[in-house]
């Protein structure tokens, strides 16, 4: 198996992001093969909600062009997550592409997802990144469904998965790709925390103002994991 990531830093938080990440698949994972894709930032346009846009997009095309090329079973997903447990049995089942999924009213999260080195893959993938440029391209006339799916490649996954002919499985976030909604139901067959919002402001932002917010127990737990880490040697 190998995960790839794509990386480029802001302010230098990403970058402590990207070495927690290393740090706790290679303790979870020792023998897996890790691919970084370090993609240059896009530039800033003054529009704070279309350079978010901008820099998602960026991440998702970067990790997405490389998993074109996969030649084994491959986690792609982004720099910003905690490896609780090793993610190597989600191979254990038939697919060529899974998807991490909750109920919520963006019912997809693209921050984690499984390739297997099929052609329905590749093409899967290659139609992802089509969409993607296309909502882009729309932007900010199809504000609504960006909005609805949180992102501009959430939106054209959501797109996709209605047209594909690929194998496409399933699997609940708050196992294989925890967001804020699951932290408070973070278990033992947990494998990956996704490490955003209040839970990043709290890793990388100001600890002493999120202190200030009484963090609540399962995200102050989660915190504790997460320094736990920074504070290792890179073990790689």
């Amino acid at each position: 198996m190998r995960i790839i990531t794509a990386f480029f830093d802001r302010k230098g938080k990403y970058g402590r992001l990207l070495r927690v990440f290393l740090r706790s698949a290679r303790a979870v994972m020792p023998g897996v093969e890790v691919q970084v894709v370090k993609t240059k930032a896009p530039g800033q346009t003054g529009d704070k909600k279309r350079d978010h846009h901008l820099d998602t997009l960026a991440g998702f095309l970067a990790k997405a062009y490389a998993a074109l090329d996969v030649t084994v079973p491959t986690v792609v997903c982004d720099a910003d997550l905690l490896f609780l447990r090793s993610v190597e049995s989600a191979f254990d089942e038939e697919f060529d592409v899974a998807i991490t999924r909750r109920d919520a009213r963006c019912p997809f999260n693209s921050g984690v997802f499984f390739v297997r080195p099929t052609e329905a893959a590749r093409r899967f993938v290659e139609d992802w990144i089509a969409e993607s440029v296309r909502v882009f391209d729309g932007w900010p006339g199809n504000d609504a469904e960006v909005h609805e799916q949180a992102g501009i490649d959430q939106a054209a996954l959501a797109r996709v998965l209605k047209v594909t002919e690929a194998n496409v499985l399933m699997l609940p976030c708050v196992v294989w790709n925890a967001c804020q909604g699951d932290w408070a139901n973070v278990t033992d067959e947990t494998r990956v925390v996704h490490v955003k919002s209040g839970l990043r402001q709290a890793v990388v932002g100001s600890y002493r103002r999120a202190k200030r917010r009484r963090l609540s127990p399962p995200i102050e737990r989660l915190v504790q994991v997460w320094r736990t880490y920074e504070r290792k040697g890179d073990s790689g």
